[in-house]
């Protein structure tokens, strides 16, 4: 088993030396794609949140919970066709309707 280094450098060295990683190349991609990461991770969350209603509305129209596959075609969906048409479709189509549309992955 590993143990951690503890280390007996002075604060103000290990301060500097954090400095100089954050200003340097490596320390800027690490930040960059540490950023990127978190931007992705947020935009997956706001979207499966975002997404719950929704799916709500889907499952009471549909008298059935939504799969997980059905859930999968819904993000993707949301994607290429945006909320407001997934909830047009919801909203618009009688529930027959709505789960040939749901089952139809070329369906718009």
């Amino acid at each position: 088993m590993l143990q951690t280094v503890k280390t007996a450098w002075p604060p103000e060295v290990v301060a500097e030396m954090r400095e100089n990683l954050a200003n340097s190349d490596i320390g800027r991609d690490i930040h960059h794609k540490g950023r990127l990461e978190g931007r992705n991770e947020g935009r997956n969350e706001g979207r499966n949140e975002g997404l719950g209603p929704l799916e709500h509305q889907l499952a009471r129209r549909l008298s059935r919970p939504v799969t997980a596959a059905e859930h999968a075609e819904l993000l993707r969906r949301l994607d290429t066709l945006g909320a407001d048409r997934i909830g047009d479709v919801v909203l618009d189509l009688a529930p027959d309707a709505l789960a040939a549309w749901l089952a139809d992955p070329n369906a718009t």
